[in-house]
């Protein structure tokens, strides 16, 4: 830089003509070492810049694998509890088939009981009426339907005892094989 003196004499007009050459020269100097030193700042951060960004590209592709293995474990989960949960309801539409195989059969011996009460009584009243038929005094016909009310009411607790075990079995059954799937599950 120029000096306080060159300064002021360049300011009075009496600067000569070696002292502006002197003075250019410090200046042209001074202007080489300052546009040295910026360019050796400049090339040692372009020297130092592909080391620089390694570590943020490093980190970002590390923090993208993460977020990827976390993407996969996270669809892995999905779809082993995806699994999980078609195989468990699975395994409870089969044991509310089974229930239900379970309660149609039954069903179908409850009817073939009513069936056979049905078929019995209409056979038995045919046999009834012609007793009732062969009466001779209303005593008779009054002792004669006492014994045939009693007969029916035995016949009918009777069947009406086997209808409630078949269905108390079926249902027993039903529940036992919704249970037994239940702990299994548990």
């Amino acid at each position: 830089m120029a000096t306080e003196k060159e300064a002021t004499a360049v300011k009075d007009g009496g600067m000569r003509r070696g002292e502006i050459r002197d003075a250019a020269a410090e200046i042209g100097r001074i202007g080489r070492g300052t546009a040295e030193a910026a360019t050796a700042t400049a090339i040692g951060l372009v020297q130092s810049a592909p080391g620089a960004a390694e570590a943020p590209a490093r980190a970002a592709r590390e923090g993208a694998s993460q977020a990827a293995d976390a993407a996969t474990r996270f669809a892995e989960e999905q779809a082993r509890l995806a699994r999980e949960f078609t195989d468990r309801a699975s395994r409870n539409v089969e044991a509310m088939m089974q229930a239900q195989t379970i309660v149609a059969g039954g069903l179908q011996t409850l009817w073939k009981e009513w069936m056979s009460f049905t078929q019995d009584s209409m056979q038995r009243w045919a046999e009834q009426a012609q007793t009732l038929a062969q009466t001779r005094s209303i005593q008779d016909l009054v002792a004669t339907q006492n014994d045939i009310m009693r007969s029916e009411i035995d016949v009918l607790l009777k069947s009406g005892m086997r209808l409630s075990e078949v269905a108390t079995q079926t249902a027993s059954d039903a529940a036992r094989r919704i249970t037994e799937r239940t702990e299994a599950a548990a």
